[in-house]
C-alpha cells in the first residue's frame, strides 16, 4: 500500500451574521431560577482535518484510494471573541462538552457565552471520523454499565439498580443515567491509535493557530489525555492544556515507583516514557489537571483512582522541577463537591467551569481580541 503526505485542510467558514441562540444556563439541575443568556455566533462550520490517502495497490495510476485517518471538528466563533481559542477533545465521547447528562448546556455553550472560540473534536477512527486506514473490530461489552462506578456510585453484579454516592453531582433522573450510558465511543487505546490521533490533532492545532494567530488551549479527558501530551511533542502550537483526571507521560529515569493500594497490591505506572528533551516540551505552556470528588488520599488508603491522582501530583512536581507550570486542582479542596470522572458534564459543571476560568485568567488566557500590541485575525 502506498501512503502520501498528510493532508492539511483549509478552514472553510460558514458565516452566520449575529445568530442569537436563547439558551438557559443554570447553576444546577435542581435550580428554580434560570438565567437566560443569548449566545451570539458570528461564524460556524465543520471539516475534516489531517489524515492520509491509502492507495489501491491494484491501480498503479493512483486513481483509486481511501481517504482515511482524519479527524473531524466543528466550531463556533462569537463576535468580538477572546484571543485564546478552545479545542475540546474527548476520552469516551464528545457529547459531554455539548450538554450535561441531565440536559444542561455544556462547556461548549458556557465558554462560547464567555466569548471564546470553541472547537469540538472527534479523533480519527471515532465518532464522526470513523473512516480508518486500518481494520479494527468493535467488541461488545455486556458489562459496560459498570462504567457507572467512575465515582457516580456503586452497581455491584447482581444488583438490578445502582446506588448513588451521597451528594454526588449527578442527576438521579433515570433519563440522565440512560444518556450517560449512551455517550460512549468505542475506545481504541493502543499506541498506534494514540499516535494516529495525536498526529491529526497536531495538524488541527496548526490550522487553528493560523486562523486566530493564537495558540489554542486544549481540553482533554481520561484516556484522551495521552493524545494531548503526545500532540505537544509534535507541534509548538499548544497554548495550554486542561486535562481531566489523568497524567500519562514521564521522562526517562524519573518514573515514580508503584503506589501501594489499600486492598493489597500496587498500582504501577503504565503510560508513556519519553526522553527528557521531549518531555521538556511540556514545560513550554501552562497545564491544569482537574480531579473530582470521592478519591481516597494516601492517608485514607489508595484505590486505583487515588493512585492515579497521587501520581499526577508527582508528575506536576516533575514538570515544575524542570521549569514548567503545572497545577493539579482537586475540586473539593476549593469547595466544589460531588464530582465524578466527568467534571465538565456533572450537575455542578458551571462551578467547575468557574474554577477553570479563574485559572485561565491567572495565566493570561482570557484576553479579548485587540488587547496588547497585536490584534486578532
Amino acid at each position: 500500500m502506498r501512503l502520501v503526505h498528510r493532508l492539511a485542510s483549509r478552514a472553510t467558514k460558514q458565516t452566520v451574521a449575529a445568530i442569537g441562540l436563547a439558551v438557559a444556563l443554570v447553576g444546577g439541575s435542581d435550580s428554580a431560577l434560570a438565567q437566560k443568556r443569548i449566545l451570539q455566533i458570528e461564524s460556524q462550520g465543520a471539516r475534516a482535518f489531517g489524515g492520509i490517502n491509502l492507495y489501491n495497490p491494484a491501480d498503479p495510476s493512483g486513481s483509486r484510494f481511501l481517504a482515511c485517518d482524519h479527524g473531524y471538528v466543528d466550531w463556533q466563533i462569537p463576535p468580538g471573541p477572546r484571543k485564546t481559542p478552545l479545542v475540546m477533545t474527548h476520552g469516551s465521547g464528545i457529547r459531554g462538552y455539548q450538554t450535561t447528562f441531565d440536559g444542561q448546556p455544556g462547556f461548549q455553550s458556557i465558554f462560547l457565552g464567555e466569548k471564546y472560540p470553541v472547537y469540538l473534536v472527534d479523533f480519527p477512527r471515532t465518532g464522526r471520523a470513523g473512516q480508518g486506514c486500518a481494520a479494527y473490530t468493535y467488541t461488545i461489552n455486556l458489562n459496560q454499565n459498570a462504567v457507572f462506578q467512575n465515582r457516580i456510585g456503586l452497581w455491584p453484579l447482581g444488583q438490578p439498580q445502582p446506588t448513588y454516592f451521597p451528594g454526588v453531582a449527578f442527576s438521579q433522573d433515570p433519563e440522565a443515567l440512560n444518556q450517560f450510558l449512551r455517550i460512549q465511543y468505542p475506545e481504541f487505546n493502543a499506541p498506534e491509535n494514540e499516535d494516529v490521533e495525536s498526529d491529526a490533532l497536531a495538524i488541527l492545532l496548526e490550522e487553528v493557530y493560523a486562523e486566530h494567530d493564537k495558540k489554542p488551549l486544549v481540553m482533554t479527558h481520561s484516556s484522551g489525555n495521552t493524545r494531548g501530551w503526545l500532540t505537544a511533542l509534535k507541534t509548538d502550537k499548544v497554548g495550554a492544556i486542561v486535562a481531566f483526571e489523568s497524567c500519562s507521560m514521564f521522562p526517562e529515569g524519573e518514573v515514580p515507583p508503584p503506589f501501594p493500594l489499600a486492598n493489597g497490591g500496587t498500582s504501577p505506572y503504565t503510560g508513556r516514557v519519553v526522553p527528557l528533551q521531549e518531555f521538556l516540551k511540556l514545560t513550554k505552556f501552562p497545564i491544569l489537571v482537574v480531579f473530582g470528588d470521592n478519591i481516597p488520599t494516601e492517608a485514607d488508603g489508595l484505590d486505583v483512582r487515588g493512585a492515579l491522582r497521587a501520581r499526577c501530583l508527582v508528575w506536576a512536581e516533575t514538570i515544575n522541577d524542570h521549569g514548567g507550570n503545572a497545577k493539579v486542582l482537586t475540586l473539593p479542596e476549593v469547595g466544589v463537591f460531588g464530582n465524578t470522572h466527568y467534571p465538565f458534564a456533572d450537575t455542578n459543571h458551571r462551578q467547575v467551569a468557574d474554577q477553570i476560568k479563574l485559572w485561565m485568567a491567572q495565566q493570561g488566557l482570557d484576553k479579548p481580541c485587540g488587547a496588547g500590541k497585536k490584534k486578532c485575525k
